[in-house]
């Protein structure tokens, strides 16, 4: 956890050097008065939080593990996946009879709900990701799903992106985050 920890910080300090072209305004909002709480939030191999505060005219950095907040279903397949991954028990791969977000919004994840898809919602495996090295499926997860190549691939990121922006939703919320949420992580 302190590794996690740290790579939540660097992601969180980053803020502050990124350059304009790396910053992409989802929602624009009326800037606050007086400097204002920041939040991360950054898939990767698990799911990253983290909140910048202020205290005494200076910034804070405040680590979160909020990725293990339970994952909260809104549609049937949802549910189902939610029971899925719940009823595993495997502490040494991340399960523990619960269903988190970083369950589903992480390079695990993508390959959690793939799995879910493939096995138990009747999408039928794709032999692209089949045949993948265990290493890089995720990605060929993610790259088939960008281009829609294959159904299973597609609806696992759209499964993967609504948990992402609800689960960023609830993060902004949780810390009042007025000067705005960014979105970290590994991107190609």
């Amino acid at each position: 956890a302190d590794f996690r920890h740290m790579v939540d910080r660097f992601h969180a300090a980053g803020i502050e050097v990124l350059p304009p072209k790396s910053l992409h305004t989802l929602r624009k909002g009326k800037p606050p008065k007086t400097p204002a709480t920041q939040a991360v939030i950054a898939p990767g191999t698990g799911l990253g939080h983290a909140s910048l505060i202020w205290a005494h005219d200076d910034r804070v950095i405040n680590p979160s593990e909020a990725g293990h907040i339970e994952f909260a279903a809104k549609t049937e397949l949802e549910e189902r996946l939610r029971a899925h991954i719940a009823a595993i028990d495997d502490p040494a791969r991340g399960f523990f009879n619960r269903c988190s977000y970083e369950n589903i919004v992480s390079g695990r994840g993508i390959l959690n709900v793939y799995s879910f898809l493939t096995t138990a919602a009747g999408y039928k495996p794709c032999p692209l990701v089949e045949a993948a090295d265990p290493r890089d499926k995720a990605g060929v997860v993610s790259q088939l799903g960008l281009k829609s190549a294959d159904p299973a691939c597609t609806e696992t990121l759209n499964l993967f992106v609504t948990a992402l922006g609800r689960q960023a939703g609830n993060f902004t919320l949780a810390v009042l985050a007025q000067a705005g949420l960014y979105l970290g992580g590994v991107w190609n």
